[in-house]
């Protein structure tokens, strides 16, 4: 009996790590981008109805390609049909910055980027979608 009860504690215990582990394993997506005015990128971005942020960081650049000294900044937008979450303006300074869409619904969502000053040439880009 003794033994019995011991086996069942460990396979909760075991159980109870494997579950929290699991819940622990987060999506994280990447997307690039080189734009000077506005990209959208393919609806490829599965999203669960929770939390999700952007980790992005671009760079400003000059008509000769050369990083300008002057920095404008962009705006991230995921999209899943009519509705639209946006984070920015983003300063394009090649630091990372990581903003909040806040609670997304469940989904398929495609990753837009906007540049959002008349600063530079163009911006180009990284960054990951997560929740």
């Amino acid at each position: 009996m003794k033994k019995n009860k011991k086996i069942i504690i460990f396979a909760l215990i075991v159980s109870m790590f494997f579950g929290t582990f699991s819940s622990a394993l987060a999506y994280s997506k990447s997307y690039t981008f080189n734009i000077r005015h506005s990209v959208t990128g393919s609806a490829d971005y599965s999203l669960g109805a929770k939390s999700t942020s952007t980790k992005a960081k671009g760079q400003t650049y000059t008509p000769s390609e050369k990083v300008s000294s002057d920095k404008s900044s962009f705006t991230v937008f995921i999209r899943k049909g009519l509705k639209s979450y946006s984070v920015g303006p983003i300063t394009a300074n090649n630091k990372n910055a990581t903003k909040s869409f806040g609670k997304v619904k469940k989904g398929s969502y495609s990753v837009n980027v906007n540049k959002y000053s008349s600063t530079g040439d163009r911006i180009k880009g990284s960054g990951t979608i997560n929740q």
